[in-house]
């Protein structure tokens, strides 16, 4: 592990701080890893950004559902779910593709529309209400576990 300087905004002002990157060594002959391979993966990393794109699976399927729901009052109860979905969503996809690439940001976004579309035509006003509520609700608790992760660069 190589221990380089870097400046975080800390408390409102810019201070430096040591961060520690897991990169081979230049100076210790890296092995055959070579100079600037990636030598492990932190298990934290993976679990978070499972933990991420579950949430961003659930919340593509709580506007993608929103779409099929076919009364004019049950569109505007799906107005809540939908615009805290977007916001947390939207965050959660920025960190995901800084944390994990574009591949995973990608993947995460791909089930919610067939999902929605397959409710969509099987359930009924209320049932796909409910649906998109339970998904809603599951997914801002996914949402909660992936915020508590650490913040270790």
């Amino acid at each position: 592990m190589s221990v380089r300087k870097v400046w975080r905004l800390r408390a409102g002002r810019w201070a430096a701080v040591k961060h520690q990157t897991l990169r081979a060594d230049t100076e210790a002959g890296g092995g055959s890893a070579g100079p600037g391979a990636v030598t492990g993966v932190v298990p934290w990393v993976v679990a978070e950004s499972l933990t991420y794109g579950v949430a961003i699976a659930l919340f593509a399927f709580v506007v993608c559902a929103a779409g099929f729901v076919r009364q004019e009052m049950a569109i505007l109860a799906c107005i809540p779910p939908v615009f805290v979905a977007l916001i947390t969503g939207f965050a959660m996809w920025g960190h995901l593709f800084g944390l994990a690439g574009i591949s995973a940001g990608i993947v995460a976004l791909l089930p919610g529309y067939p999902a929605a579309r397959h409710l969509g035509r099987r359930f009924g006003t209320r049932d796909m209400l409910i649906a998109i509520y339970l998904a809603w609700t599951v997914g801002m608790v996914v949402a909660l576990i992936g915020f508590s992760f650490p913040d270790v660069p």
